[in-house]
Formats: structure tokens, C-alpha cells, sequence
């Protein structure tokens, strides 16, 4: 057990549901954002180990316009770089 008094599983199943909640909140913003502009199409780069899971919840008409998914962690990136990677 832990310093809490909670098994490690019980840990595990908090830290999936609050990723869960968080991924669905990112989503929810990016369906608003997206169809309140209504680009023509727009890009993302999310994590990798989180990437398909927050595509799955985009409303299929916001995934139409995705053009560019680039599956990796760019918040460090150089902007000079991160702009040839879109």
C-alpha cells in the first residue's frame, strides 16, 4: 500500500480516469475551437501514447478538416523548427 493507504491498482485506475477526463476536456475544446472557426483545415501534434486516444474523440466533422496529426510531444521544440514540421 501506499503512503495514502491505497493499493497500487487503485492508483493506477485514478491515473487512467483522470487522464480519461482530461483527454475528453481537450477534445470537447479543440471540437469547440475548430467548429466555432471552421478552418479549412488545421493541424495538431499531441503525444504520441495519447494521440489516438483524443482523436477518437473528435467529432468526425472537426477530424475532416485535420490535415496534419503529427503524433509526438513538440512543446520544446524551436520555433524555427516547429514551423517546417507542419
Amino acid at each position: 500500500q501506499g503512503i495514502s493507504g491505497n493499493s497500487g491498482g487503485e492508483s493506477d485506475r485514478l491515473k487512467e480516469e483522470i487522464e480519461r477526463k482530461l483527454l475528453r476536456e481537450i477534445a470537447e475544446a479543440i471540437n469547440k475551437v475548430v467548429g466555432e472557426y471552421a478552418p479549412a483545415k488545421w493541424h495538431l501534434a499531441f503525444p504520441k501514447e495519447h494521440n489516438r486516444a483524443l482523436t477518437d474523440l473528435l467529432d468526425q466533422e472537426i477530424k475532416k478538416s485535420l490535415d496534419t496529426n503529427i503524433p509526438e510531444d513538440l512543446t520544446g521544440e524551436r520555433p524555427d523548427r516547429l514551423l517546417r514540421r507542419f
